[in-house]
């Protein structure tokens, strides 16, 4: 019966000596957090692709390293506006795969758009998070649209460091 007894005793004295403030952390503090370090492996990685990469495709058909990284921001920007957020006047969301093509203007139009979705995510208020919302024709919350936002930075991200391993660079924090 001890035996039994410990775990519950030390899973209760865990319990009584975490910080309160650790209960008050809410989904939206939890997806700007994994954001933040989202941030900080795609800008490093887009910037550790050296300029000829930027054109570089894995196969015709198929996006080019450019494209990847302004297809995630095309998505941060769109997905923003069913958190509330203004497209940014000087954005053109649909020409940003096409338009945006050196690694200078796409490395700052990456950096813009999670700038701008962290923003639209901090400005939903807490009692909003569950709002319904539709998303590209389907029913939805703020919630599902802020995960949806890093859900689709984490695949592509996947798909950028493959495209920068095809290209003989190791990610930066790989190193």
């Amino acid at each position: 019966m001890t035996r039994r007894l410990i775990p519950l005793l030390v899973a209760g004295a865990l319990v009584a000596i975490t910080p309160l403030s650790a209960a008050h952390h809410s989904v939206k503090d939890d997806v700007v957090r994994a954001m933040d370090g989202m941030e900080k492996k795609l800008v490093a990685l887009a910037e550790a692709m050296p300029d000829d990469s930027y054109k570089w495709s894995p196969m015709e058909g198929v996006r080019t390293t450019s494209q990847v990284f302004m297809h995630i921001a095309a998505a941060n920007f769109f997905i923003s506006g069913s958190l509330g957020a203004d497209m940014p006047s000087d954005v053109d969301v649909r020409g940003l795969e096409k338009n945006v093509t050196s690694k200078k203007e796409v490395v700052a139009m990456l950096q813009k758009s999670i700038d701008h979705a962290r923003t639209a995510i901090k400005a939903v208020p807490e009692d909003q998070l569950a709002a319904e919302i539709k998303m590209f024709g389907q029913d939805s919350t703020k919630r599902g649209a802020m995960l949806v936002i890093m859900e689709h930075m984490s695949e592509h991200l996947g798909q950028a460091i493959a495209y920068a391993r095809s290209n003989k660079v190791v990610p930066p924090w790989s190193q």
